[in-house]
């Protein structure tokens, strides 16, 4: 088509004829509908043909999954666009094309309800859609908008009101992963587009859904990815709306949304060069918001230099388990300009380093930046899926700290435990991960564990490391005891993998890991600062820790600055901060 488009020769239109006409007449749409309505053919193959079928051409398992059907329904149309006023278009031709579109569309809309979850589901709704506003001349095209629209109130939803919704209260995904997000936002944008270009309001729901769900994954962006925004505009690539939609650019994230009274949200979705600054800066944008997602931001401002930290709490990812977002109380820290402490984002199934991907739940589940007892990491033990209600952690944030703290217990039957995590961000510029891990009576060995940037040289003094980057920004790790042992292992193969930023499923860059280990009688606690530094800046910084019964009492000391944190043993924390002895600020953790 587009060799066509570009070179005028009338024999690709030809061609293309001839393969549409082959594949009408040798797969029609009854071989589809003799078989079960499916996604995908990898999934058809296996349970009805065998994976061999994959290999025979034509197979209806192939021609006839839902997504291979779609993908037809969206790229035919542009075949008439382009190409039909050429002689290869014969009135003949015309009429069988139109007419397997027809059937090609009842199809997909008979199998709206098909799949009861996921983004796949969103796809087929919105495919129906497009159709029906492509081709109003078609007599049924209100039917298929009716059904489609219907379809996807359903699944664009609270899911606590419908079996079919995906979408949290807080606007994420049940499938949690931004990336799988982006695309869910990108398709409800698709939708309500088709819906205006039909003349149809929009309704209320889909409106609602999508601030939301732009909300969440607006507010939860590294500074990384607010310059790529800023770049696309810079190039021409930003902000357009088509029919009062935004037009949805490279991966759907170079374009503000243009809602109403959120200016916030267009200024964070183009890097800054639309909408107004937000007044919120960490995510949730409120102490006490629900969260049914478990991701928490924590954010001291809008700029390039922004100093981020990243936790979740929540349910395991839906799918797409190869790619990040961590175990539970798996930390990313950023700072000036730099993933100081990155997750270990990819995971992968397979290959050298399957076994380092615990999200696949094929390794020992240390390689996130969490504690393990006695050997054992986290796992699917205790895992869900699917949150049914908010998640019962406090979440504080106040121009002051932000504070969240969440938990999880291990396989019972591997080691009775169960790890708490709190972070408090003491504004504007560092951390403190509190941790507490109860168990059963007796000693156990602990493995705390912080992965730094590939670019980053670990420097060592005690327990206390600094991660230096020539001149660049420089993270100071400091355990609040000195009793722990520590190992900085970089580029380990054997007997396990360790100290590795894994940059793609099977590529891993040596990077320093920080392996704090001890053994103690449950419950354990121990205290970590995190402080990322920006460039220029002394690195100067002492920790402190007094115990009294179940009450930790920190003091953070740097140059004239004195901050005093006491840590509760219920989970609560106070924050009082001096300044050549001079209270400048306090806080509170409830």
């Amino acid at each position: 088509m587009n060799a066509y488009r570009n070179r005028g020769d009338e024999r690709y239109v030809q061609h293309l004829v001839a393969l549409l006409l082959a594949f009408i007449r040798d797969c029609p749409v009854e071989d589809g509908r003799r078989m079960p309505r499916i996604n995908n053919a990898d999934t058809l193959a296996a349970r009805t043909i065998g994976v061999e079928g994959l290999t025979r051409i034509g197979d209806p398992a192939i021609m006839w999954d839902l997504m291979v059907a779609m993908r037809r329904v969206q790229r035919w149309p542009g075949f008439l666009q382009y190409c039909i006023h050429s002689d290869a278009v014969t009135p003949d031709a015309l009429a069988t094309i139109l007419t397997s579109l027809v059937e090609h569309e009842r199809y997909i809309v008979d199998a709206v309800e098909v799949c009861e979850g996921g983004n796949h589901g969103t796809r087929t709704g919105a495919t129906a859609l497009e159709l029906a506003a492509r081709f109003p001349e078609f007599r049924e095209w209100e039917t298929w908008a009716d059904r489609a629209t219907a379809d996807l109130l359903n699944r664009y939803h609270w899911h606590d009101t419908n079996p079919l919704g995906f979408i949290y209260r807080d606007g994420a995904t049940v499938e949690i992963s931004p990336e799988v997000g982006r695309g869910d936002y990108q398709t409800l944008l698709q939708a309500m587009a088709w819906v205006r270009r039909m003349g149809r309001p929009v309704p209320r729901q889909l409106l609602e859904v999508q601030e939301k769900m732009v909300e969440y994954l607006a507010y939860i962006s590294w500074p990384s990815e607010l310059e790529v925004r800023r770049a696309r505009w810079e190039r021409g690539e930003g902000m357009t709306f088509v029919a009062g939609v935004p037009r949805v650019g490279r991966a759907g994230e170079d374009m503000g949304p243009g809602l109403p009274g959120r200016g916030d949200l267009d200024y964070i979705e183009t890097g800054g060069r639309a909408g107004v600054v937000p007044e919120h800066a960490s995510y949730p944008l409120r102490s006490g918001a629900p969260c049914h997602a478990g991701t928490y931001f924590m954010r001291s401002d809008w700029t390039p230099e922004a100093v981020v930290l990243q936790v979740r709490f929540g349910p395991i990812q839906y799918k797409y388990s190869q790619f990040g977002l961590g175990d539970v109380g798996d930390v990313g820290v950023w700072g000036y300009g730099m993933h100081l402490i990155p997750h270990i984002y990819h995971h992968p199934r397979t290959g050298p380093f399957v076994v380092y991907g615990d999200r696949s739940f094929a390794g020992d589940g240390q390689s996130e930046n969490t504690i393990s007892v006695d050997g054992v990491g986290q796992g699917r033990a205790n895992r869900v899926r699917r949150a049914d209600a908010p998640l019962d952690n406090p979440w504080v944030t106040t121009p002051v700290l932000d504070y969240v703290r969440g938990a999880y217990t291990f396989d019972p039957e591997r080691v009775q435990a169960t790890h708490t995590r709190a972070i408090l961000f003491v504004k504007p510029d560092y951390f403190v991960v509190i941790d507490g891990v109860q168990g059963d009576p007796g000693t156990h060995r602990y493995r705390m564990k912080y992965q730094l940037h590939q670019d980053l040289t670990a420097e060592v003094s005690g327990t206390r490391v600094t991660g230096v980057a020539g001149d660049g920004p420089r993270v100071v790790v400091v355990p609040s005891r000195n009793d722990l042992s520590l190992s900085v292992v970089k580029g380990r193969r054997e007997p396990t993998y360790e100290g590795w930023h894994l940059c793609a499923p099977d590529e891993g860059v040596p990077a320093p890991a920080l392996i704090y280990a001890w053994e103690e009688a449950a419950p354990a606690r121990v205290e970590t600062v995190i402080w990322p530094v920006r460039p220029g800046t002394p690195a100067g910084l002492t920790v402190t820790r007094s115990v009294a019964g179940d009450v930790v009492r920190l003091t953070i000391t740097r140059g004239a600055c004195v901050d005093e944190i006491t840590c509760g043993g219920g989970g609560e924390v106070a924050l009082c901060r001096r300044v050549d002895g001079r209270v400048v600020a306090e806080g509170v953790s409830a």
